[in-house]
């Protein structure tokens, strides 16, 4: 009876482990969805630090789970992958230039179609979820850099909900953000998408177009 005890406890422990565990991500999630609407990609900067301070707690400063010695294991683990995660995150890397774009004028697209370049239009909105994890990935490759370097590249920001963004969103077909077009040198398009586009398939999608 005794042992049978001790056994729904350890059990409790590691039920509340993976309830602070849940509580945790639920944070997480909360402030991932929070990034759109706070100004210079705060949230997304500190969720990384969230996430170890979070395996920090989980791993050693929590008392519960600790009773059952498999799970304490575990969950020790999980404690020092956090710390390794923690120091390099701190560790000074040397940052990625990223894709830099200017704003969208139709004098500028006039301007590139004259002079006969490719043109590399980026339709987002601050409130697109899909587009900051572009900005994050997708972006700072540097062979995506590289490559991009040969056309005139132009942001066109839908986030007000007014005229020009109306008029942008007809005139171009846009069904949703982020949109990337490609125009070739001799004005035509080539490549409209919708959606995410990892860094991979960015770049094949720039080399096709001449």
């Amino acid at each position: 009876m005794g042992r049978y005890v001790e056994r729904v406890a350890e059990d409790i422990q590691w039920l509340r482990w993976i309830e602070q565990l849940f509580g945790f991500v639920l944070i997480g999630l909360a402030l991932y969805f929070l990034d759109p609407v706070v100004p210079n990609n705060l949230m997304t900067r500190i969720l990384p630090y969230y996430a170890t301070a979070a395996g920090i707690f989980l791993g050693f400063i929590t008392p519960e789970g600790r009773n059952w010695r498999p799970f304490l294991m575990f969950r020790s683990a999980i404690g020092i992958a956090a710390i390794i995660a923690l120091a390099f995150l701190l560790y000074p890397h040397k940052t990625s230039e990223p894709l830099r774009f200017e704003p969208f004028t139709s004098e500028l697209l006039a301007s590139a179609t004259e002079q006969r370049k490719p043109v590399l239009i980026d339709f987002s909105a601050e409130w697109c979820i899909p587009c900051r994890e572009m900005e994050h990935s997708t972006f700072i490759d540097p062979s995506v850099v590289t490559e991009s370097k040969r056309f005139v590249r132009m942001k066109a920001n839908l986030t007000a909900q007014d005229k020009r963004t109306e008029e942008l969103t007809n005139k171009y077909e846009i069904q949703g953000v982020p949109t990337t077009m490609l125009i070739d040198s001799a004005g035509n398009v080539k490549e409209r998408k919708v959606g995410y586009i990892g860094p991979r398939e960015y770049l094949s999608d720039l080399r096709n177009v001449d």
